[in-house]
């Protein structure tokens, strides 16, 4: 008996490890990630101009896949290597949708691609759920991938800024501007295979907080706005932020109100860009930067003591106008000198303050970085040079 007793200890214990045994192997991704996904459409999303699925990696950005119609409301669509999520969405047009998702009628919640490599479900549409498909599921044709052209990552300087937050309130922000570089806060989850994983998250939310926090944690400001500036390399126009008040008690963050993922499309020209954020809309608004001042140098190279800038145009200080003081030296081993002009300025002039002075300096603008000084005119004024 008690062998008997034993034996069946011994067996359980087996059909136990197993079963992890088989969790683990899911949970690891062993199984392929099956590369075609369907759905069975109700009659509503049938009568509905398009449905399209949304489709992204881990950690990336998402982009429209077409769908393959079947019979009986059946739909599929091939997914790409590495794709582990998607939406299906119907939409009253027939083109294909935009970043904005505009058009949408319905969608459904974001879904995991089944870890099964026989395409053995269907997604329900009317139960919300994966299902064991009763029948064959018909073969979906996987699209011709076009020779893409080489593509250089275009460079953009984003200032964003967001209002409507109280002084010293805490703004998380995050999305694929950012590469998604996870979320701080406590109790913040580490799911593999629907299976939490928490000493795991707390080890990653650290980490994160450790790697990102400094540049992505935003405190608002006495006016209630928040800013930073994000320099980004990409050739990949559509982009989301999203934003996240929180409360931060002992370094630990959690989570008071959010915006929906929002929507931030660049222009085909790199350069520098505002990024107006209405919080309470989760709207972005994407603006050419216009400078209020411009930077420029002027090399001191006759030696003067002191170097002021005199402007007309906008308001400035009485003659000899601002000292400056900021000074670095160039390659040539000379001292150079920063000013700041307001934008607007019709015309500069550099002078030492004891009656050394360049000519008007009608051609400034921003296209230039700076000034070196040349020889007198017949009017005892220094004539410029500029690069």
């Amino acid at each position: 008996m008690k062998l008997k007793g034993l034996l069946k200890v011994a067996l359980v214990l087996l059909a136990i490890s197993t079963m992890f045994v088989a969790c683990d192997t899911l949970a690891g991704g062993k199984f392929p990630i099956t590369d075609t996904v369907y759905a069975k459409l109700t009659e509503e999303w049938s009568a509905q101009k398009s449905v399209w699925v949304w489709a992204w990696p881990n950690g990336g950005s998402g982009k429209w896949l077409e769908v393959e119609k079947f019979d009986n409301g059946i739909i599929g669509c091939y997914i790409p290597d590495g794709y582990e999520n998607v939406i299906f969405a119907s939409f009253e047009q027939e083109e294909k949708p935009g970043s904005d998702w505009k058009g949408k009628v319905a969608q459904t919640a974001d879904l995991k691609v089944p870890l099964m490599g026989d395409n053995a479900v269907v997604y329900s549409i009317e139960e919300g759920a994966w299902v064991e498909s009763e029948d064959d599921l018909p073969a979906v044709t996987k699209p011709e991938t076009p020779a893409e052209p080489e593509t250089l990552a275009k460079k953009y300087t984003l200032k964003i800024t967001a209002d409507g937050f109280n002084e010293g309130d805490a703004v998380v922000v995050n999305g694929t501007i950012f590469g998604w570089n996870g979320w701080p806060f406590e109790g913040w989850l580490c799911w593999t295979d629907d299976v939490q994983d928490t000493e795991k998250a707390a080890a990653e939310a650290a980490a994160w907080i450790a790697a990102n926090a400094e540049k992505q944690v935003v405190v608002a400001d006495a006016d209630g706005k928040i800013s930073l500036e994000v320099e980004l390399s990409t050739d990949n126009l559509d982009h989301t932020l999203m934003l996240v008040l929180a409360t931060v008690v002992d370094g630990k963050y959690s989570s008071v109100s959010q915006t929906q993922d929002i929507p931030v499309v660049l222009p085909e020209e790199e350069g520098t860009y505002n990024v107006v954020v209405n919080y309470s809309e989760s709207t972005a608004e994407v603006t050419p930067y216009v400078p209020e001042t411009i930077d420029i140098l002027i090399t001191n190279n006759k030696g003067w003591s002191k170097m002021y800038v005199y402007y007309w145009g906008v308001e400035c200080d009485t003659w000899p106008g601002i000292e400056l003081t900021e000074k670095v030296t160039n390659d040539y081993g000379e001292e150079q000198f920063k000013a700041t002009i307001p934008v607007g300025v019709q015309g500069i002039i550099f002078n030492n303050g004891e009656g050394e002075q360049t000519v008007d300096i009608l051609d400034f603008d921003s296209s230039k970085s700076g000034y070196w000084i040349g020889d007198k005119n017949s009017d005892g004024k220094y004539v410029y040079g500029s690069w």
